[in-house]
């Protein structure tokens, strides 16, 4: 009897210990939209859609298996699309904004874990019937 007492005793104590080491999950910071997108993204595709005439002409183009953009801390982005290679600087007017120095500001659409999404519409100054979209979907 005294054994089995002391079997409960053991198993017991090893249940709280294990339950004090783990980490609640209520103590993590939500990551922020920068802490979000700081990271190498894989390029899925970019859809471009060329508005005039009253219909829409979009283009997909898909992304290869060693397209990427890599966001970085530093506020730069590195990125290979086929053979071609660059850099740029990035920054985030807001939550839900990025401006890509020289190519323009994106709303986010997605971002999560595994999916970024951006948008970016282009209104014709002259016909505002006419416009130019685009999306670029990336993954992790």
């Amino acid at each position: 009897m005294k054994k089995f007492i002391t079997l409960i005793a053991i198993v017991t104590l090893f249940t709280f210990c294990l339950t004090a080491c783990k980490k609640s999950s209520d103590t993590q910071q939500p990551q922020t939209t920068l802490q979000k997108i700081q990271n190498k993204w894989l390029l899925v595709n970019i859809t471009d859609n060329h508005h005039y005439s009253g219909s829409d002409h979009i283009t997909t183009t898909p992304g290869a298996s060693t397209d990427f953009f890599d966001f970085r801390a530093d506020g730069k982005i590195y990125y290979s699309i086929g053979t071609y290679k660059d850099t740029v600087t990035y920054s985030l007017p807001s939550d839900t904004k990025i401006l890509i120095k020289g190519i323009g500001t994106y709303d986010i659409k997605t971002l999560t874990s595994n999916s970024f999404i951006i948008y970016q519409k282009n209104i014709n100054a002259n016909n505002v019937a006419e416009y130019d979209d685009e999306t670029l979907t990336w993954t992790k």
